[in-house]
């Protein structure tokens, strides 16, 4: 049985800072049917590099079109994280190279804060990345 969600999780309905995240997400209450881990990419590393960089995330499918995302990020020239968490009306982003999908036993029912709220307790809202801002395979 998973412990209550923690208070400060419960009905955010509005970008709110919760240290080193922000959650803007209205499915808090909603039950995640599948977890997708996936790789998209972001582009080359300069104008003239044929080399792309890749970034990984967090999906949590609600349905067959809507899903929340949980993205770890850094600004460029930082390495601290920040979990950003943020609804979507797609299930695949049109730039994902390789995705990864995880069934939820339907025996439970998992909702979005219930997942959050695991993130939380096992302190994977804390994350620094690398010096040259990679590490998000790594968080994932």
């Amino acid at each position: 049985m998973y412990d209550p969600v923690p208070p400060l999780l419960v009905g955010l309905y509005q970008a709110e800072i919760i240290q080193p995240a922000i959650k803007m997400t209205t499915n808090g209450q909603r039950t995640v049917i599948r977890v997708r881990v996936v790789v998209h990419n972001t582009g080359a590393y300069s104008p003239t590099s044929l080399m792309s960089h890749n970034h990984w995330y967090i999906l949590l499918l609600l349905s067959d079109s809507e899903s929340v995302r949980i993205n770890m990020t850094t600004e460029p020239g930082y390495i601290t994280g920040q979990l950003v968490i943020t609804d979507h009306n797609y299930i695949l982003s049109n730039n994902a190279i390789r995705s990864f999908d995880f069934d939820v036993n339907p025996a439970y029912t998992i909702t979005v804060d219930h997942f959050i709220s695991l993130i939380f307790e096992y302190k994977r809202n804390f994350y620094n990345f690398s010096g040259g801002g990679s590490g998000c395979s790594y968080w994932v």
